[in-house]
């Protein structure tokens, strides 16, 4: 059974899943604003994409921009993600500008988790998770495929190779084509999350996935995404839709002694 990860009071891994949602400006201005607008929201983790930054290899911009969120996202969980475009982002860097940018996340102290794309780096993906654990970061590893859905077994396969890194988590997007792959997706989930220790985030993109954004708690994910205007991925619902669901299967689907 996945163990709880607890950020600001916060629990990752109990209960309904904490819903976070995307920041991908690319004026400082613009990034600040959105995630005011967010916490002034209730939303309970924001993830800042660099990648919508005009040069997500600047150093100097992504410290200062921490600095500025960092008193605006006191009170909620702050997840900064760099995603390439060889995983559905925009940013185009090598492996040594990938991994500069997340040190210097890592060296600022202000974001709660960073996403490392797992296969992104051809070696030493394990060395970079620990350097970045090492600076007081918790780690997220990650796994995008917005082509199509592996067996159940691939699945698992890959969640136990990312979490041999030693990261907090584990994330693993897919994109579905059939029902059939949607069911692959949350068997490995649940297998996953049912005999790891490790946290799990993972859904099935485009809208055969719907149900694995809103069902995480029956399928053993803690965390899902949502949208407040723009969507930064396919099949994003809406923050309150995605609230309203959550909180009507948990109020049916929990045992007797954790329902409100």
């Amino acid at each position: 059974m996945n163990r709880e990860l607890v950020i600001k009071d916060i629990a990752l891994g109990k209960g309904v899943p904490v819903i976070c949602v995307s920041v991908t400006e690319s004026a400082p201005e613009a990034i600040l604003a959105e995630a005011r607008r967010l916490v002034s929201a209730g939303v309970q983790m924001i993830e800042w994409r660099l990648d919508y930054l005009e040069d997500p290899a600047n150093t100097n911009v992504i410290r200062q921009l921490l600095m500025d969120l960092k008193p605006v996202c006191e009170n909620c969980i702050l997840l900064a993600t760099l995603r390439t475009s060889s995983q559905g982002g925009r940013a185009r860097l090598d492996e040594k500008a990938f991994a500069k940018s997340l040190m210097a996340i890592a060296t600022s102290h202000v974001a709660d988790l960073i996403d490392v794309e797992y296969f992104f780096k051809k070696e030493g993906e394990k060395d970079l998770i620990s350097s970045l654990q090492r600076e007081g970061a918790r780690v997220i590893a990650s796994q995008h495929d917005f082509h199509k859905t592996p067996s159940a077994m691939d699945l698992i396969s890959t969640l136990l190779t990312m979490e041999e890194s030693g990261a907090d988590l584990v994330k693993i997007a897919v994109m579905p084509h059939s029902s059939g792959d949607v069911l692959h997706l949350l068997d490995a989930s649940s297998t996953f999350s049912e005999n790891t220790q490790t946290p799990l985030i993972s859904m099935a993109m485009g809208r055969l996935g719907a149900i694995s954004r809103v069902g995480g708690e029956l399928f053993g994910s803690c965390v899902t995404f949502a949208s407040m205007g723009a969507s930064s991925a396919p099949g994003q619902f809406p923050i309150e839709d995605v609230r309203t669901v959550m909180e009507i299967l948990h109020r049916y689907s929990a045992p007797e002694d954790q329902n409100d």
